[in-house]
């Protein structure tokens, strides 16, 4: 068998790369190791007739722009408003949204500044070394649009980025419950607390691209992007993992699939996360010894554990049926602590949790009355001292749970099924370098021109064909869109 392009992974990167090439001629095949599409983003049931909404449960950063470019109305794709987030401290009161002068005047800065945001992270990083005449151009542009801001904003936002997230949102607010939950998109998933430097930068990237949300929630995005595929003619396979790439003279030939078969090809777009691209699936001895080290040392640290509930009825906080909260310890100071936990290889007693209960918009995720509760817990080692043995396991799942009950008293007697899966359980079942769920860390280092690092920041390789377009590559994780479609259109480029 032979087609122009082989694309490794069928998560929404993958899918997205496979219709933007497929959209401009190519033959494509996707080839999925699972026995499904859509990677993180993928529904899975965990218990009969429950079923999760992925690992990744937050479309709000998926761009509207690819949906209109992608024509995925065409196909069923609906957005709206992002639901109302629910706060619940570790004591006292429950709040709904974030209100008052304070918040919505940083959200007036947030939404000057989001243009030019949007702008670095929705196409290439700028080239600083060996640019054209083009990449000088668009630095020129970029650095055009910066100055526009005007002298005062331009400073401001140049003061924020290397910034804590603690720092830069007390300037603004008094309510550490608000503050607390507002951190959350910056550090979840991350090795970064709320005092660590460059955080704020995480959490102006997220802003500054977070809108609405896919209608159905991430099991809705993937079938849309699977019909969108499947109009454009792409060959999508599952339960067909990649085992290497086949390289003649330092060019990609075809790929080699498990149980032998080989797939002949001149481009290879991976969306695996860089280390299982790179280091597990190019040939040795192919990969110049500077970029092999370099992605030797991509940190990729996993930190965050997925919890499913099934409920036997809806979770409610404040009264209130809830759709989507943040329940963490109520203070700045008690995130840093569950942040200490995890740097000495430990689990937080007070986790702090985002959930969502999207079995209210989607009844079909449950039996009639059923109730599904995903939860990402952040702050949870890959590395846990002493290993994830059953009393581990066991000791996360009733930390979470312990934490839901104080805010929602009686969950505990909803509880018909639980699914845990800590950052090793994610590794194994998705293939995450580390069990990192934005395959390399969100810091300062590994962002923008440097992810995965300065000679691999424009999705081709040094192996002539080979395009890495996962989550490990610019603007990095999330359910967004970007790498795939960046990296399809590199890939385009080379191939004339």
């Amino acid at each position: 068998m032979s087609c122009d392009a082989v694309v490794v992974g069928g998560g929404h990167n993958g899918l997205v790369a496979a219709w933007r090439l497929a959209a401009s001629g190519r033959s494509v095949v996707v080839l999925e190791s699972r026995d499904r599409l859509g990677g993180l983003a993928a529904p899975e049931e965990f218990h009969p007739g429950y079923r999760s909404p992925g690992i990744l449960h937050d479309t709000a950063t998926w761009r509207g722009w690819l949906a209109r470019e992608m024509k995925l109305e065409e196909h069923g794709w609906r957005s709206r408003p992002a639901p109302q987030m629910t706060i619940a401290p570790d004591s006292g009161s429950v709040s709904f949204g974030f209100d008052g002068a304070a918040f919505e005047s940083r959200r007036a800065f947030v939404a000057v500044v989001a243009p030019v945001l949007r702008r670095l992270l929705d196409r290439e990083p700028p080239r600083l070394a060996g640019a054209s005449l083009g990449d000088l151009l668009a630095l020129a542009r970029d650095g055009w649009a910066l100055r526009r801001l005007g002298r005062s904003t331009m400073t401001e936002l140049l003061r924020v980025g290397p910034m804590s997230a603690a720092d830069w949102l007390r300037e603004s607010l008094d309510d550490e419950v608000s503050i607390e939950a507002l951190m959350a998109p910056a550090l979840i998933g991350t090795w970064l607390g709320p005092h660590s430097a460059g955080s704020a930068a995480n959490l102006l990237a997220y802003e500054a691209t977070a809108g609405e949300e896919t209608v159905g929630g991430p099991g809705a995005l993937v079938a849309v992007l699977v019909a969108a595929c499947r109009s454009r003619g792409v060959d999508l396979e599952t339960d067909n993992r990649v085992e290497a790439l086949i390289v003649e003279k330092g060019a990609v030939r075809g790929v080699r699939c498990a149980g032998g078969r080989e797939i002949a090809c001149r481009q290879v777009l991976t969306t695996c996360d860089p280390k299982s691209a790179l280091l597990g699936l190019v040939p040795p001895a192919i990969l110049p010894l500077k970029i092999r080290r370099q992605i030797v040392n991509w940190r990729c640290r996993g930190s965050v554990a997925k919890v499913h509930l099934a409920l036997d009825g809806p979770l409610s906080l404040g009264g209130r049926a809830c759709e989507a909260a943040r329940l963490g310890g109520g203070s700045i100071d008690a995130m840093e602590r569950a942040f200490d936990a995890l740097k000495y290889r430990r689990t937080s007693p007070v986790p702090f949790l985002d959930l969502r209960q999207p079995s209210l918009s989607e009844p079909a995720l449950a039996p009639a009355g059923g109730h599904v509760l995903s939860v990402l817990a952040a702050y949870v080692p890959h590395d846990l001292e002493g290993g994830w043995t059953e009393a581990a396991r066991a000791a996360l799942e009733e930390a979470v749970i312990a934490r839901i009950e104080r805010s929602a008293p009686g969950v505990r007697r909803q509880i018909v099924a639980t699914e845990v899966l800590t950052p090793v359980d994610l590794e194994q079942r998705f293939g995450l370098s580390g069990g990192h769920v934005h395959h390399g860390e969100h810091a300062l280092d590994q962002l923008l021109f440097m992810r995965p690092s300065h000679r691999l920041a424009h999705y081709a390789t040094p192996v002539l064909g080979l395009f890495l377009a996962g989550s490990g590559s610019h603007p990095g994780g999330g359910i967004t869109g970007v790498p795939g479609w960046l990296a399809a259109g590199a890939a385009l480029a080379q191939a004339g």
